[in-house]
């Protein structure tokens, strides 16, 4: 359309418009940086993308999409390979570079990884960490290479910290949601009555990546199989997209159908060679809770709160007979020593509820180191009793 050029695909002729924005865009100063969908034709297509909002005219620019050359794949017959990225994911950015996870096939990964790219018109992209890499974990076998990355990356401008898993998989089966979207509900039930199983990385983990020492570490690992293990997973499923019944336009090349999806959670913020990495993760008894580990030297990881902790201990307006039931936190939640998260509390019988936005100052937490879980949740207790995680620090609502 006249007028609109600026919003336009970059690079498609003709005049293309993006159909969807998935995930959500970074901000770099007055330049927003975005993954979007579009079409040419009845393909699919994807894409990382920037636009300087400061300047009305400035036209909508391509870093990487789904015409860009996946870097270092192997060659093939002698001559260079061929593959393009056929999956990107929301960029993290700041300080005029940007990371992002850009794969062949989402689902079955073989090429691709997590890539750093100046904010600017088809930049050359710098492999982070890639498909096949070696998992940086004691006693590594050979075998013990990156099988896939997740989406959500965090960036400080010098740390990165991602999601990967590796080696044998266990199946699972996601029953559809009670509550939400009819129509969204209606498909998952009608799409998958017995509910949907799906095959995941026994074995997981959540990394940080120095982008000037080029060192990759793992921040903590998983194994679902080990009830000793510190954690039993880093994902949580949900079932999303646009139901070919919602809205006009269900039936685009480009609109991504509903589908199970996961995700893992995770920030990172850093002062010189340090780093801080807060996550989300499960335990083996089916505590889910967020925790914070700090490097590069190795240190205990902390317990922030849980599914274990008492209302009152994070927030003094808490009913006295609730508990935590359900933790958040997004990937720019990480700031310095803040770390901002969303909690969900309840009583026992989910009669009483309670919940908000908390704000934690990491640097005063008290909290006790993560240990092999004795035995099951406790009860609620009165902040006074509480003997949880935290101490006496009180998250600010």
């Amino acid at each position: 359309m006249p007028g609109y050029d600026q919003f336009a695909v970059p690079g498609v002729t003709p005049a293309t418009k993006f159909d969807q924005f998935p995930g959500s865009p970074a901000v770099d100063g007055s330049t927003v940086v975005f993954k979007g969908n579009y079409a040419v034709g009845d393909t699919s297509q994807t894409g990382v993308f920037f636009r300087n909002v400061a300047v009305p005219a400035d036209k909508t620019k391509v870093i990487a999409s789904s015409s860009t050359l996946i870097p270092n794949q192997p060659a093939v017959g002698g001559a260079p390979g061929t593959v393009t990225f056929g999956s990107t994911a929301p960029p993290s950015a700041t300080g005029g570079r940007a990371v992002f996870t850009g794969l062949d096939v989402e689902d079955a990964p073989t090429l691709g990884g997590v890539y750093l790219a100046p904010i600017a018109s088809n930049p050359t992209l710098t492999p982070l960490v890639s498909i096949g890499d070696q998992v940086p974990i004691p006693d590594a076998t050979p075998a013990d290479r990156f099988t896939a990355i997740g989406e959500g990356l965090s960036f400080d401008g010098r740390f990165v910290t991602f999601w990967g898993t590796w080696g044998a998989k266990t199946p699972i089966t996601l029953d559809c949601p009670e509550d939400g979207n009819a129509d969204l509900l209606a498909f998952c039930n009608t799409t998958y009555p017995d509910g949907f199983t799906t095959d995941v990385s026994i074995h997981q983990g959540t990394f940080v990546h120095d982008t000037t020492t080029g060192v990759t570490k793992a921040v903590a690992t998983s194994d679902s199989e080990d009830p000793d293990a510190l954690f039993s997973g880093f994902q949580y499923w949900t079932f999303s997209g646009k139901p070919p019944t919602e809205g006009v336009g269900g039936g685009d090349a480009s609109q991504e159908l509903p589908r199970w999806r996961s995700s893992a959670f995770a920030a990172v913020t850093g002062s010189g060679s340090n780093y801080t990495v807060a996550f989300k993760a499960n335990r083996p008894s089916g505590t889910s809770g967020i925790y914070l580990a700090q490097g590069p030297t190795e240190q205990p990881i902390l317990t922030v709160v849980d599914t274990n902790t008492a209302g009152p201990v994070v927030d003094t307006e808490a009913p006295a007979d609730t508990l935590v039931t359900s933790v958040g936190m997004e990937r720019d939640g990480l700031n310095g020593r803040y770390l901002a998260l969303n909690l969900g509390m309840a009583n026992a019988d989910a009669s009483v509820s309670w919940g908000g936005i908390y704000l934690v100052s990491t640097d005063r937490l008290t909290a006790l180191p993560v240990s092999k879980e004795q035995s099951a949740p406790k009860a609620p207790q009165s902040p006074a009793a509480a003997d949880g995680p935290h101490g006496d620090q009180q998250l600010q609502p």
